[in-house]
């Protein structure tokens, strides 16, 4: 399936399923899954290049251990911690899940 033909209502209602919470968010959600199956990518993620080594830093990993377990290569992390580049979306979020509960690296 081509990421443009999906279905968004059928993907917002399995995220609730999964997640009752999201409930609560269901506006903003559907408002992202319709920009992303229109290819509009109109946020931009900006994060301090030490805020990604203090969160490493803080789980005790090296490059090469915290990129492998986050799935990015070692060398966009490199680029990330040396503001080079900054991580998407999906990646500024789960930065931010580890920073606030350190223990989620136990289940990634």
């Amino acid at each position: 399936m081509k990421a443009s033909n999906f279905d968004v209502d059928s993907i917002l209602n399995a995220l609730i399923q999964d997640d009752p919470e999201l409930k609560n968010h269901k506006k903003e959600l559907k408002a992202s899954l319709i920009q992303c199956k229109n290819k509009v990518f109109a946020r931009k993620t900006v994060i301090d290049k030490n805020r990604v080594s203090n969160i490493r830093k803080k789980v005790g990993l090296s490059q090469s251990q915290f990129a492998n377990q986050i799935g990015v290569s070692t060398s966009t992390l490199k680029a990330w911690e040396q503001g080079q580049r900054n991580p998407s979306g999906c990646a500024l979020k789960l930065l931010n899940l580890i920073e606030k509960r350190p223990e989620i690296m136990d289940y990634l």
